[in-house]
């Protein structure tokens, strides 16, 4: 008869007196002495899951996955469109639209675009043609400009049709 194994070849567990397993099977492993003894010993074996091994094979994927999450948080805890910003910008201006004005004429692009704008983002204002009001042209000439559009929201006057300067002076009431 056979030596009993005190050290697993698989797991390579040295056996214990205390330990409640069979003689023939390693209380670490539960691994049959008899399975794994007429192998030849190399390095001990691991017992590896699928699920780590996809872990490991994700590769770029649970990376890519994660930029995105990070970035769609940042684009919500950023961005002026979250939640109800605009809500909060309306009252703390007293959901008061300023008064603006456009000088524009009837034949103008970028006249047409400006008014499309206002348009668009629902902001109240009185248009003023500079080619058939001569009060309108005076008004005009007064602000010193020499070319249309001219928009004038409150006190502040922006010449040339521009959407970012026109969003900057109507932030909050814009739709």
């Amino acid at each position: 008869m056979s030596e009993p194994i005190t050290t697993c070849p698989r797991c390579r567990y040295v056996r214990q007196p205390t330990d409640a397993a069979a003689e023939w099977q390693c209380p670490k492993c539960g691994v049959a002495y008899e399975k794994v003894s007429n192998q030849p010993y190399g390095a001990p074996v691991r017992a590896h899951s699928a699920s780590r091994h996809a872990d490991r094979r994700g590769g770029w994927g649970k990376w890519v996955t994660l930029a995105f999450l990070v970035y769609g948080a940042y684009l919500g805890f950023t961005h002026p469109w979250r939640g109800n910003t605009r809500a909060d910008a309306v009252a703390g201006a007293n959901a008061e639209q300023p008064e603006v004005l456009l000088y524009a004429t009837s034949w103008c692009p970028y006249c047409a675009k400006t008014r499309e704008y206002f348009r668009m983002h629902h902001i109240r204002y009185t248009e003023y043609d500079i080619e058939h009001n001569a009060a309108a042209e005076k008004g005009y000439r007064r602000l010193g400009a020499n070319g249309v559009p001219v928009v004038v929201v409150g006190d502040q006057v922006i010449h040339g049709y521009k959407p970012e300067a026109l969003g900057n002076a109507l932030r909050p009431w814009l739709q």
